[in-house]
């Protein structure tokens, strides 16, 4: 644990952000609060698990630290277990010791813990769902429990942060309670040096693949909720009907063995490149025709968001929060489940290459007036000294 430092900004609000799987889109958003929230208003700590900290978590860490007040590495799972008690400890101490004024919790397991130390230590606490508690992740009994422990800890949350519309009514309507006090924030992104990242993707070697290829990325933790397998046997159909196609599958995951096996099995070897984890998304993102998301599920989808900022054609389900960025205005919309659907769309793209452009600059444009950083820190900056003033009104 790095301790707070001894110099202190007097008149800051010190907020504790809780992650308990610092990955993916809850990962890019609290590290996004850290870096863009002007210090001289917020104090920032750092509590995350260190289970599920990867080579990309460990390198985004030590840019973090020059702003953080302290980090709290801490053993955190996903289910309950007895780890939660000491982990619950150790965040207490620190609160108390750190003079923390409020406890924003990520995620199922951040936003317990969040709730629980605002009990326990007399701060204000915030929760973001992120999605997980709304989605069928979990078993009938686990689920069962999950909310219920969602609903007595409802009344005991000073403010709600959702991501998306879709998450805020889902989450209400799981846990049968209406909030007075909640927001739907959308995520954001800053503005890419699109002159820069063209350099940075051109020194990939994209550029050695014929131009007549259709370059497709899929950006995402391989698991079954992203359906990658959908997009695997879409290009097994469109190269079936002789269209120049290749799939590049970004991220790593439970699930890589599987897909990689039902690509061997589709002889797709040579159609199908599975990059991992990459040390700069943007700039291979910047060499694909084509960013397609074919989640069975998503709270928000910050793929969507990151193509759109950079110019990209986005095909993207029609689940959860995409639905909120991405319309047939500015981009595709598609059924979940259809390797059918995503290899018809595909072939319109194929044919009909103005669209596809006239598309992705609307989705730009989109991403431009709903989806900046700017607009996303100050809708959180607006609840935290809202949150913070509340609690300072009933001292008085």
């Amino acid at each position: 644990m790095n301790l707070p430092q001894t110099q202190k900004k007097d008149r800051a609000i010190h907020i504790l952000q809780v992650v308990g799987d610092p990955v993916g889109g809850i990962r890019k958003h609290v590290h996004s609060l850290i870096m863009g929230l002007d210090t001289s208003e917020f104090r920032q700590s750092y509590a995350y698990s260190d289970l599920a900290s990867d080579a990309q978590f460990m390198q985004e860490i030590e840019t973090l630290n020059s702003r953080l007040e302290g980090t709290i590495p801490l053993h955190v799972r996903k289910r309950p277990h007895p780890s939660d008690l000491t982990n619950l400890w150790i965040l207490a101490r620190y609160i108390k010791r750190a003079k923390v004024d409020v406890v924003h919790g990520h995620g199922a397991k951040g936003g317990l813990y969040a709730r629980l130390l605002a009990r326990l230590c007399d701060v204000k606490s915030i929760y973001t769902p992120h999605g997980g508690v709304v989605h069928a992740m979990f078993s009938k009994w686990e689920d069962w429990v999950y909310t219920g422990v969602e609903r007595w800890l409802f009344d005991k949350t000073d403010y709600f942060i959702f991501e998306s519309k879709y998450t805020a009514e889902a989450y209400q309507k799981k846990v049968n309670c209406i909030a007075d006090w909640w927001m739907v924030n959308y995520n954001g992104i800053a503005e890419a040096d699109l002159i820069d990242v063209a350099a940075r993707s051109r020194a990939l070697g994209y550029d050695l693949i014929p131009s007549n290829v259709l370059q497709i990325g899929v950006f995402g933790m391989l698991r079954r909720q992203k359906g990658q397998i959908y997009a695997i046997k879409a290009v097994g159909r469109l190269l079936a009907e002789g269209h120049k196609v290749i799939l590049h599958l970004f991220g790593d995951g439970a699930d890589k063995s599987e897909l990689q096996k039902a690509v061997s099995q589709m002889a797709l070897n040579d159609y199908v490149k599975f990059h991992g984890d990459v040390s700069d998304p943007e700039a291979h993102m910047f060499a694909m025709n084509v960013v397609l998301i074919p989640s069975l599920f998503e709270s928000f989808g910050y793929v969507a968001i990151e193509a759109m900022a950079l110019g990209k054609l986005v095909i993207a389900t029609k689940v959860g929060g995409l639905v909120e960025i991405v319309n047939n205005d500015v981009g595709i919309q598609i059924e979940p489940r259809s390797e059918i659907e995503i290899a018809n769309e595909l072939i319109q793209c194929i044919k009909n290459p103005e669209k596809m452009n006239m598309l992705a600059m609307h989705g730009m444009r989109k991403w431009e007036s709903h989806f900046t950083m700017s607009k996303m820190l100050q809708g959180v900056r607006i609840v935290y000294g809202e949150v913070v003033s509340s609690s300072r009104q009933a001292l008085k």
